[in-house]
């Protein structure tokens, strides 16, 4: 029996170059996507960690793909957040470190 043969290319809908959208976020949306960036990228250790934020801080660049990563939920949660800002959405509120709850 042979295998399946695969195909070497898909189509997938992306956005044009140069464009943006608007869209609506929703709280549920936002917690999952912050809880990705805690603890969806599988740091080794605290040094790693922020060793990775230092390079996003200080460089353009992303030599790894945690860095990566990293970097592009921080963005995505750094354009909901001056979003929700600009309409009085947003509040501050202390987290427990260990456990990752609300405090």
């Amino acid at each position: 029996m042979s295998e399946p043969i695969k195909p070497k290319t898909i189509d997938m809908k992306v956005l044009k170059d140069e464009t943006s959208v608007n869209i609506e976020i929703s709280h549920d949306l936002y917690s999952r996507i912050q809880a990705l960036l805690m603890i969806g990228i599988p740091f080794e250790n605290i040094d790693s960690t922020l060793k990775v934020l230092n390079t996003i801080k200080n460089s353009d660049k992303d030599p790894d793909m945690a860095t990566y990563h990293t970097r592009t939920l921080m963005t995505l949660i750094s354009l909901i957040e001056e979003a929700a800002e600009k309409e009085d959405k947003i509040e501050t509120k202390t987290v427990d470190i260990a456990s990752g709850n609300f405090v």
